[in-house]
């Protein structure tokens, strides 16, 4: 039996927000659940994650490579200079990213840039494994200015 992974930005996914407290908020492609909500208050914040597997069926099987998008914000309407940029991670460390950190030159106040990480899932991965990735903001001036991390973490399971 073959179980689909795709879940429609239209649909909602249960969430945590750093506080604790739930919220209902859409999950995009290729996401089970939102495990942890980036917060929009924070200078720099994380939304619209998704996964796309490169065959397209939806699902993300072992051995197969996917594109994980995620919007990267700044919304105090400040310019932030300071090569912001986002780090990825899986745990277990079942993918293999071709670059697990990514960063801009500068963010214009009120301004959103997509970034896109490959990675391929482990070929020894079994179907319906579970795994947690997180997504943070970063800075390369660090441990200059360094941004709050305000992670967004999702899951995904294996097909």
């Amino acid at each position: 039996m073959t179980r689909p992974v795709l879940i429609l930005a239209s649909l909602a996914a249960l969430a945590c927000n750093p506080d604790g407290s739930s919220t209902d908020i859409p999950a995009g492609p290729g996401i089970e659940e939102i495990l942890v909500e980036s917060d929009p208050a924070a200078r720099l914040y994380l939304t619209d994650a998704g996964v796309v597997d490169d065959d397209g069926d939806g699902g993300w099987s072992a051995g197969e490579g996917a594109a994980l998008t995620v919007t990267l914000h700044e919304g105090w309407g400040e310019d932030y200079m300071n090569y912001p940029g986002v780090a990825v991670s899986a745990s277990p460390d079942v993918i293999a990213w071709g670059l697990e950190e990514n960063w801009f030159y500068g963010i214009f106040g009120y301004e959103s840039y997509e970034m896109t990480f490959d990675g391929i899932l482990d070929e020894d991965v079994a179907p319906d494994t579970m795994v947690e990735i997180t997504v943070a903001v970063t800075s390369l001036g660090c441990p200059g200015d360094c941004p709050d991390p305000n992670p967004l973490v999702f899951t995904i399971l294996s097909e």
